[in-house]
């Protein structure tokens, strides 16, 4: 820990951050912090706890927002440069799904209690 103008500072997280991180994401039922990499295409898991290793999965060129669903089990990840959104399963930290959009998106924006 650190001392600092007489407070104690103790880490929560002792784990490597993403090289570039872009956006944040929280899971709103894991105890997961979600973090995407724009150089490295990638979107970082990242235990809350710092007791887990992070995991990295690869998306797209340029990710440059990310979202979660409100039941934690799906992130969807806007990649700018390869015009694409990624579906990632959570549980699996998988992509299963890559979806062609055009332009290139830039916001993402989540929305609960849609079925369709």
């Amino acid at each position: 820990h650190t001392a600092f103008a007489g407070y104690s500072i103790h880490p929560l997280m002792q784990q490597t951050a993403p090289i570039n991180p872009a956006r944040l994401a929280i899971s709103p039922t894991a105890g997961e912090l979600y973090a995407l990499d724009t150089q490295l295409g990638t979107l970082s898991v990242l235990d809350a706890s710092g007791v887990e290793p992070p995991i990295l999965v690869a998306v797209g060129k340029q990710p440059t927002a990310v979202v979660v669903s409100a039941d934690g089990q799906w992130a969807y990840v806007a990649n700018q440069e390869s015009q694409t959104i990624s579906v990632v399963y959570l549980p699996s930290v998988s992509v299963i799904q890559t979806i062609p959009v055009e332009g290139q998106p830039f916001s993402l924006a989540a929305r609960s209690g849609v079925t369709e």
